[in-house]
């Protein structure tokens, strides 16, 4: 059974690769179920340990700057309904803050506080998935399963499943170009021996 935390994450998932419970069935297993989703963007994930937020003042009515709102880089983390120890919000000691004291927007990742922060340091701990690079691994899936599938005619009727491919693969590749970046080579041009 997926967990409890996923299952916003989830049905992002199922909108990005239009992935229904029973689109087709391999042997005795159907796709796509909670499970076989959760385990993709378990495949995705980036495990966050004590990241800095960056703090953002606003004013409140009074015209005072307050620090309630405070940003990660990163964004779609599985949230504390799965439980507390897997999202974690810290003081600058390192100390848990309770989850009453705050709210999180887990898509956009933005935590804001019921009271002013005075400007401290907060830090987050979780995990964050990377929802089109998941997209991607499942409409390659699906570009699989099309792949074994033929081209019919009726009197009036042409099925070309060949298309089916070619748009799932189409897909992945859209939705691998806005993935997170997972490996970066750079080359150093003062080790070149080049002529500068």
């Amino acid at each position: 059974m997926a967990r409890t935390g996923m299952t916003t994450l989830i049905s992002n998932l199922r909108d990005y690769g239009v992935a229904g419970t029973a689109d087709y069935t391999l042997g005795t297993t159907s796709y796509w179920s909670d499970n076989q989703l959760q385990t993709i963007l378990d495949k995705n994930k980036l495990n966050v340990l004590h990241e800095e937020l960056v703090s953002v003042a606003t004013y409140n009515t009074g015209g005072s700057l307050v620090y309630k709102d405070f940003y990660s880089t990163f964004g779609n983390w599985e949230e504390t309904s799965a439980g507390t120890s897997v999202f974690v919000v810290e003081d600058g000691t390192g100390n848990a803050i309770g989850t009453a004291l705050w709210s999180m927007n887990y898509a956009e990742g933005k935590l804001t506080f019921g009271a002013d922060q005075g400007g401290s340091t907060r830090y987050i701990t979780g995990q964050s998935y990377d929802l089109n690079s998941a997209a991607a691994n499942v409409w390659q899936m699906k570009a699989g399963h099309h792949a074994s599938s033929v081209n019919f005619k009726t009197d009036n009727m042409s099925v070309d499943r060949g298309d089916m491919m070619k748009n799932d693969r189409d897909m992945a590749i859209y939705y691998s170009s806005m993935g997170r970046v997972k490996h970066m080579t750079f080359d150093r041009d003062d080790t070149s021996g080049g002529d500068d």
